[in-house]
């Protein structure tokens, strides 16, 4: 199997996989959410620990690269299942500030220790110069990804 066919799978069929066993373990956690609402909570947990003025609704958004409709209709139902909540911004009323719950927070110290595990699994299997490489190759990867192209 040529290098080109096996990055082919990686993209197609490892992408693809990670989400599918991220569901899953979020199912396993008892926590009643998809990978995209986990993504929404992590977010808004990151936003919250850069500081003030990083959690507005837009920023967010921007981050996630989705529109504010789209965000809003997530943060609804996270709102819903008591994940997150939204408040005005006391200053600017237009602005609308994101939070996560202490169950949302739960939910995204779970997600984070997924991800050191997936992260620890690969590292164990490879020496330094190995992971150096491969950091160097999925940078690319990310490149690609950012660029549209």
């Amino acid at each position: 199997m040529g290098q080109e066919t096996i990055m082919n799978r990686f993209l197609v069929e490892v992408f693809h996989e990670v989400l599918r066993r991220e569901d899953a373990a979020i199912a396993e956690a008892g926590f009643n959410l998809s990978s995209r609402e986990i993504h929404v909570i992590e977010a808004v947990c990151e936003a919250e620990n850069r500081g003030e003025g990083e959690n507005s609704s837009a920023e967010i958004a921007a981050r996630l690269g989705v529109t504010a409709g789209t965000l809003s209709a997530a943060v609804k139902v996270l709102e819903r299942k008591g994940y997150l909540y939204r408040r005005r911004d006391e200053r600017d009323k237009r602005i609308v500030r994101l939070w996560a719950t202490e169950t949302g927070w739960n939910a995204n110290r779970f997600h984070e220790e997924f991800h050191q595990k997936m992260i620890q699994a690969v590292l164990d299997v490879l020496d330094e110069q190995e992971a150096a490489i491969f950091a160097k190759a999925l940078e690319a990867i990310a490149v690609f990804f950012r660029n549209g192209r």
